[in-house]
């Protein structure tokens, strides 16, 4: 990391964003550090992983799931209620993202026979069309998975 943090200065232009083909490390975390694309899904993936080992088993407040449901957090902000065994395979395409992404444009895209899945607005994540179709599904079904879904 310390390696990345001395070649930022050449990836950042002058207004703090980052230059074409770099990315912030973790915006998440406040580091805005500009790096490779797979340094910068390494650093989220790994950010997303210990912040779900801190989440409580059990969501509490307006986003409460039903027994048996728990939060799907395909991105951070992500609080569907989904099956536990759902939830695990959400992890595992969130895992295998970067592995279904051509990065050789000038923006990220999937590869031949993966879609974006877009669970949240924001959700780029490349994904087979069946599990994007799911993650629809989940997000129709999203209140009748809540412990106290809005009227």
């Amino acid at each position: 990391m310390a390696e990345e943090d001395d070649l930022a200065a050449g990836r950042t232009n002058a207004d703090g964003s980052c230059k074409g083909g770099f990315y912030p490390r973790n915006p998440r975390a406040d580091d805005r550090t500009c790096v490779p694309a797979s340094a910068a899904t390494k650093a989220r993936r790994e950010d997303a992983s210990s912040w779900e080992h801190r989440l409580s088993s059990e969501v509490r407040g307006p986003n409460a799931c039903k027994d048996g449901y728990t939060a799907r957090l395909a991105t951070d902000n992500d609080w569907v209620c989904v099956t536990r065994d759902r939830r695990r395979a959400v992890m595992e395409e969130n895992r295998l993202a970067d592995s279904r992404t051509d990065r050789s444009g000038e923006f990220p895209t999937c590869k031949q026979g993966f879609t974006n899945r877009l669970a949240t607005l924001f959700d780029r994540t490349c994904v087979p069309p069946d599990a994007r179709d799911k993650a629809a599904r989940e997000n129709r079904d999203a209140r009748s998975h809540m412990r106290f879904p809005p009227s």
